[in-house]
């Protein structure tokens, strides 16, 4: 008996060929989507976990500034799965300026810093006075076409407060070159244990040592810092010399459960949309078959052997659509994955991930004919409550008691009025159809209300907010191996002072050069930035709506207030406003100490803290020490300009210039690639919608072809039948149109203003993005009447006798 009524399974699906074409195109798209959507999501991570090691190095963290004993201690302790030391041996001079420092490292810390896989050629430094380094060191200390067991005499020196001798080097080995030379701001050269401890004759020599955790540790992404800080604390090394390496233990420890989470809250929102249109394409296919299910049940069949037909039916058209849609996942997945995960070359070679996964594959299948089963579960109820009878009775429309299927009369005849006769005696298809469609909608109109909003140029003028370049000074703030990269020494060189601004000025082209200062501040012995606003930068931060605190700028300079510029993350580094600060302020030649209340916060600011001018100037430091410059030109003149910039910012390690055109460059490639993506998964479901639509259209006429028959026999003409036809879609198109209006609106701008709360890439400004709504709009009207004319003129082939005289 099962082997029958799949047999009969098969036959209504070749019977109901449309039926059919549609709920497997439906499948189809619906595996491709979820497929594409945990191939792209898994992938993502998979790809910067097995590339974290080399971006990153596979180290947990750092200690600085050990004597060998304390390192010793460190590297015995139980806790410790593998350790390596490195230490400063000293820096080289060069006539470009830039910072060529000499480090040592053993075999194990090159390995957990991911320097191993760095050499071209030759080998690492192991006798006295060997070096190994990229040919840009080599390069900038006057020595071109540099091989392995050449010799090179450099300048160098141990400390700041040494002279620089000469030393003549043996090159042992040549590293990979940085392919983007415009990014580098110097070097690091490989010498042996031997020449550092002969070089660092002080007795005071201190190591760095790098380290990873043994497993029985307990650590996750939520806490390693906390384990790490107590670790380091229980081996009576202060926390201050610990540097994390969370950029790798951020893909290391995490276990993709919110990379996991977005996908499947993406795939029930698919799945949902997917579920609806199956359904109500089997409802349809199941009034329009009613009398034959009828026939079947008075011939003998039980309540369950004609459920068991129509799951039979969804399961073969589910397999058949499934398949291909598979496939189709794993080749989008395979052309977009890579596009993501594109990164700068930066002559390190990665580990490209292929997205085709087993377990997804298994997943997407699974969901894809979960999908399917729930799609027929209320059709196969209606079928189940089929009474043999009322079903051969049984007249168009949907099957169920009282008015349903029975039209309204007019006094007069029309078009018009047949068309609204027809979609009355259908209600629940009509609401069931225009509801699937307007899902679809809904989510274009909510997700363009929220792409269409991002704006690249404000986004770009996060980075250059003021002219057409930035010209800012590069620092680091921990940095125990070489001191003068810390903002506190980069200051006192007062590389954007008065001087460079008159220099700056001086550029053919350049029209305005607008400051920032800044300052270094000790707070709690550690070193943080601060910069100085202006009444208007302030009233900036002030406008945007994740600012906290303080709104006025008097207010906040009569008090002493000071502005967090990291409010993400206030509350974990144990901030919140109202605390009391103090710090101990610098701007490289002066110090003033600073207590103040912590009045505001903003989510990104260019640095640490931030003060007023007013503040500024009770402190009485000097105002050489600018952090920012920004330098505006005419467009013509700006190919010109930015040469003279950049000759400028190679002169020193320590400067970085940044232009408006590469930042808008940078960002519209961006918005671009979220545009497409988003685009690209609305695209497929309002596909699967007009599926829906396209169905019900055909299904109308095929129960209606007698009536059309008649009617042209009585004297409707074919213009009229065309009309006919074409009202009817026009009317699930404006309702579709008219709900995804009424409801994808104010979705948007909530989606919008949620994002402009949590400072969203591009979000500044909401305007109904109505472009991309009206071209959206205009799309479905016109597939609407693509798809009428088409089924107008297949009617239009049979004759009226053929109509009337045909079987429902």
């Amino acid at each position: 008996m099962n082997r029958t009524i799949r047999l009969l399974a098969l036959s209504r699906n070749r019977q109901n060929k449309v039926r059919s074409f549609f709920i497997t195109l439906t499948v189809c798209f619906t595996t491709l989507l979820l497929t594409s959507v945990f191939s792209i999501g898994y992938g993502a991570l998979d790809f910067e976990r097995k590339n974290a090691e080399t971006l990153y190095g596979e180290y947990y963290g750092s200690l600085s500034h050990l004597s060998a004993e304390e390192a010793e201690i460190v590297a015995e302790r139980g806790e410790v799965a593998e350790s390596g030391l490195s230490a400063y041996a000293g820096e080289a001079q060069t006539d470009e300026k830039l910072s060529l420092n000499l480090i040592w490292m053993d075999e194990t810390c090159r390995r957990l810093c991911g320097s191993s896989s760095r050499l071209s050629s030759g080998r690492y430094p192991a006798s006295s006075n060997e070096i190994a380094a990229q040919p840009g060191f080599f390069r900038a200390v006057g020595a071109e076409s540099i091989r392995p067991g050449d010799t090179v005499t450099l300048m160098v020196r141990s400390d700041l407060e040494s002279f620089y001798e000469p030393v003549e080097f043996t090159v042992s080995g040549i590293l990979e070159e940085n392919s983007d030379k415009r990014t580098v701001r110097g070097y690091t050269a490989f010498v042996s244990e031997e020449f550092l401890k002969n070089f660092q004759n002080d007795g005071n020599l201190q190591y760095t040592i790098y380290f990873t955790i043994h497993n029985t540790v307990k650590m996750d992404n939520y806490n390693y810092m906390d384990v790490l800080k107590n670790l380091v604390s229980g081996w009576g090394i202060h926390p201050d010399n610990l540097t994390v390496n969370s950029a790798y233990l951020r893909f290391s420890l995490d276990p993709g459960l919110e990379i996991l989470a977005a996908c499947f809250l993406i795939a029930a929102v698919i799945i949902l949309f997917s579920v609806l249109v199956i359904y109500n394409i089997f409802q349809v296919g199941v009034a329009q078959n009613i009398r034959e299910y009828g026939r079947i049940k008075a011939v003998g069949a039980t309540r369950g052997q004609l459920r068991r037909i129509i799951f039979w039916e969804g399961m073969v058209l589910c397999i058949l659509g499934i398949i291909p849609g598979l496939a189709a996942g794993c080749l989008v997945s395979c052309i977009i994955l890579p596009w993501l995960t594109k990164l700068p070359n930066t002559g390190t070679e990665l580990v490209q991930v292929i997205p085709i996964y087993p377990w997804v594959l298994l997943l997407a299948a699974l969901l894809a004919l979960g999908t399917s089963v729930l799609g027929v579960m209320r059709p196969m109820r209606t079928v189940g409550k089929i009474s043999p009878i009322e079903a051969i009775r049984y007249q168009n429309g949907n099957f169920s008691a009282g008015k349903q299927g029975v039209r309204k009369g007019h006094k007069t005849m029309s078009v018009w009025n047949l068309t609204l006769s027809n979609i009355a005696a259908n209600k629940r298809r009509t609401a069931a159809t225009i509801l699937t469609m307007g899902l679809s909608c809904i989510l274009f109109v909510t997700l363009s209300a929220y792409v269409g909003n991002i704006d690249a140029e404000y986004e770009a003028r996060r980075d250059v907010r003021h002219g057409q370049f930035v010209l800012s000074l590069d620092y680091a703030l921990s940095d125990s191996a070489y001191p003068e990269n810390n903002l506190d020494c980069v200051l006192s060189e007062k590389l954007l002072g008065s001087g460079m601004i008159e220099r700056i000025r001086q550029i053919p082209g350049v029209t305005s050069v607008t400051s920032q200062l800044w300052l270094a501040g000790r707070n709690k012995g550690k070193l943080e930035s601060v910069s100085v606003l202006s009444r208007e930068e302030f009233k900036r931060y002030a406008a945007e709506d994740s600012y906290q605190g303080e709104q006025d700028y008097d207010k906040i300079s009569y008090s002493d207030g000071i502005i967090y510029g990291r409010s993400y993350f206030m509350e974990e580094n144990g901030y919140a406003l109202g605390d009391e600060i103090d710090l101990t302020l610098t701007d490289g030649e002066k110090e003033s100490s600073f207590t103040g209340f912590l009045s505001g916060a903003v989510l990104l600011g260019d640095t640490t803290w931030m003060i007023s001018e007013d503040t500024w100037r009770s402190l009485a430091l000097s105002g050489e020490s600018n952090g920012l410059l920004w330098i505006d030109c005419a467009p013509e003149d700006a190919s010109e300009v930015e040469s003279a910039l950049h000759e400028i910012a190679s002169e020193s390690a320590h400067l970085s210039l940044n232009s408006y055109e590469d930042a808008l460059g940078l960002a519209n490639a961006s918005t671009a690639m979220l545009t497409v993506l988003i685009y690209s998964v609305l695209g497929l479901l309002g596909i699967i919608g007009f599926f829906n639509m396209a169905n019900t259209l055909i299904i109308s006429i095929i129960t209606r072809r007698r009536e059309f028959g008649i009617l042209q026999a009585v004297g409707m003409t074919r213009r009229q039948m065309n009309i006919n036809l074409q009202l009817e879609g026009i009317l699930f198109t404006a309702g579709t149109c008219l709900i995804a209006l009424l409801a994808g609106i104010p979705a948007g701008y909530a989606l919008f203003l949620y994002g402009k709360s949590k400072a969203q890439y591009g979000l500044n400004e909401f305007h109904l993005p109505w472009l991309e709504i009206v071209l959206f709009l205009a799309a479905v009207f016109l597939l609407q009447f693509v798809l009428s004319w088409v089924l107008s003129r297949n009617l239009k082939k049979e004759s009226v006798i053929e109509r009337i005289g045909g079987q429902e």
